[in-house]
């Protein structure tokens, strides 16, 4: 079983002090709220950190300033205060640490030496690398420098320290959502990438008048960027699909009342042709349809009513599909049907069912004038 590791405490004036390396804070052991930080309330000699220190404040003096009662003090480097933590966490061996800054070893100074040279970072987006360019605001293809994704298209996240996106791989873009969709769309992820800092701390401190070193010691810069793939069943889509679904039966439901189609319960009953009386909508599922009365409309059908009526006293209900939609939907359908039923070779037929009232007044309609035989 391996050993804890013991925290590493650092004095001042009488009070203990927790050094912690990840945050780059020193955090007062009897008051963790109270924290000091290494990089904005300290000032980086390289050899040490100078830290005007207000015993009654425990910290830099905040609230007033008393030249009397203010110490500078000298406070070690971080590699000296825990040098196997250092060494851990940045991929150093200890002896190794010798005759360096704390920011030589936390900033990957070859990595920074390329960005100041006009070395653009890259981040890997499914397997494709795109450089980050932030003057343009854009991510840009390494291969062919095309496509080009615009950090316009991306959303900025609540907590302000990613962007998020629906991205296709196929034809390697941002692709918006249609709010109305009803069911996931083929091949679409989202994606989330780190935000300006992340991607490019130093093209960030430039772009934002952010002095470089204090920006690098709390965003050093990243050997690798890997934007994170989320598949859209982990997202908010399908909550929006079963919305858009209620919405659509409850839109049905209107419908059904605005035209209220004359029940006729005609039927034809013949050896060669027999038919099912009454206005029908025919429902959708994954595994079936089910044939029921066009009034039949309530919460037993979950499944995608297929007949939608167009117009409804003279007026559309809904604009026009256009030619490209009319083929994205076909081929969509398509592909949602089993590979069976899409085989060349014979199959099963598509499960139908109808509805038990359907059939209950076919049933009366067959008593009723049918000629016995």
């Amino acid at each position: 079983m391996s050993k804890l590791k013991e925290p590493i405490i650092f004095m001042i004036e009488g009070t203990a002090f927790l050094v912690d390396i990840h945050q780059e804070v020193l955090r007062q052991t009897d008051n963790p709220a109270n924290e000091i930080s290494f990089v904005r309330d300290m000032t980086d000699h390289g050899s040490h950190y100078s830290l005007y220190y207000d015993p009654e404040e425990k910290n830099i003096p905040r609230k007033t300033y008393n030249p009397r009662q203010i110490s500078e003090l000298a406070v070690p480097k971080l590699i000296e205060l825990d040098p196997e933590g250092m060494a851990a966490k940045y991929g150093w061996q200890v002896p190794d640490l010798s005759g360096k800054t704390d920011f030589q070893v936390i900033v990957d100074q070859l990595l920074l030496e390329k960005r100041r040279e006009g070395l653009l970072p890259r981040i890997k987006i499914m397997g494709e690398d795109f450089y980050v360019d932030l003057r343009l605001h854009e991510l840009r293809h390494a291969g062919t420098f095309h496509p080009v994704l615009s950090l316009e298209s991306f959303e900025l996240t609540a907590d302000g320290w990613h962007y998020e996106a629906y991205y296709h791989p196929v034809i390697r873009q941002v692709v918006p959502l249609d709010p109305l969709l009803t069911e996931l769309p083929d091949s679409v992820v989202k994606i989330r990438i780190p935000a300006e800092i992340g991607l490019d701390p130093v093209g960030a401190a430039q772009m934002y008048h952010i002095d470089e070193r204090m920006l690098l010691r709390l965003h050093p810069i990243q050997k690798e960027l890997r934007a994170e793939i989320i598949p859209l069943s982990e997202t908010n889509v399908p909550a929006l699909i079963a919305r858009n679904r209620q919405e659509l039966m409850r839109q049905h439901r209107e419908n059904v009342k605005k035209i209220k189609p004359k029940m006729t319960s005609a039927a034809k009953f013949s050896d060669d042709k027999s038919t099912l009386p009454g206005a029908k909508q025919i429902y959708r599922y994954a595994d079936r349809d089910v044939l029921a009365l066009y009034s039949e409309c309530n919460d037993e059908f979950q499944g995608e009513p297929l007949l939608r009526p167009i117009l409804i006293q003279g007026q559309r209900l809904e604009a026009p599909a256009t030619v490209d939609k009319m083929k994205a939907h076909a081929a969509k359908s398509i592909a949602a049907l089993s590979d069976r039923l899409r085989s060349l070779d014979e199959a099963e037929p598509h499960p139908v069912e109808i509805s038990p009232r359907l059939l209950a007044i076919a049933q009366d309609l067959r008593r009723e004038f049918q000629p016995a035989r």
